[in-house]
């Protein structure tokens, strides 16, 4: 495919949006594929829309729960951005992830499409697990670092696969910027039945396999 025909289709893709009727898991597919296609034919927004080169920018993402940071992250990193979790005075969590603008709405779209079917499935997963094990103490947590686990390496043997490389100017900027912060290691899980976080993460496994399975087809 020529560069021309090239650059048509990732046009084509970007105008895949919420806004224009698409439902957020399509958004999401469309904005990924187009990260993929960016890098992998060394190209950029900027040989789409405008001749300047794009901005780096740093956004600040609420997160309710500790594993929506993990799937953030692990989203983040394998798309060619940097972040961390910053809780401040009240408590309150944010990521602060620094990047591409357009890796960036990239990044926020597939992190908003996948925490919804987090969320979906990991209530059907606590409601089984009530009923056969009576009890729901750590399964939600499980199933999703279970989940997550996959998606991260999904998207890394992707990124192997497309041999893209990590974004330098980020890189640099986030060193500089945040060279003080320390990453913190997970909480534990505590639960009362091992038999139901072993189900719990035997279901958040198999579906993100078939979650990220979907996605490379579509």
């Amino acid at each position: 495919m020529n560069a021309e025909k090239m650059l048509f289709k990732i046009e084509m893709l970007m105008r895949k949006t919420v806004e224009n009727g698409c439902s957020p898991s399509e958004a999401a597919i469309a904005a990924n594929l187009v990260q993929d296609l960016l890098k992998k034919y060394k190209l950029s927004i900027s040989d789409i829309k405008t001749s300047e080169k794009e901005d780096i920018n740093i956004e600040i993402i609420p997160v309710s729960r500790e594993w929506h940071a993990l799937l953030f992250n692990e989203i983040a990193r394998n798309m060619c951005c940097k972040c961390h979790r910053q809780v401040v005075k009240d408590r309150s969590a944010s990521m602060i992830c620094l990047g591409r603008v357009s890796d960036i709405v990239a990044v926020k779209k597939l992190y908003n499409s996948l925490l919804e079917i987090i969320k979906h499935n990991s209530l059907q997963v606590k409601r089984k697990a009530k009923i056969e094990f009576n009890t729901m103490k750590g399964v939600e947590v499980a199933y999703a670092r279970a989940f997550i686990s996959v998606v991260a390496k999904t998207m890394s043997m992707k990124q192997k696969a497309l041999m893209l490389i990590p974004d330098q100017e980020v890189e640099d900027q986030y060193k500089e910027k945040y060279k003080f912060f320390r990453v913190k290691k997970l909480n534990p899980i505590y639960y009362y039945s091992k038999d139901a976080i072993d189900f719990a993460k035997y279901k958040g496994k198999q579906d993100g396999n078939e979650a990220m399975r979907i996605r490379s087809l579509t």
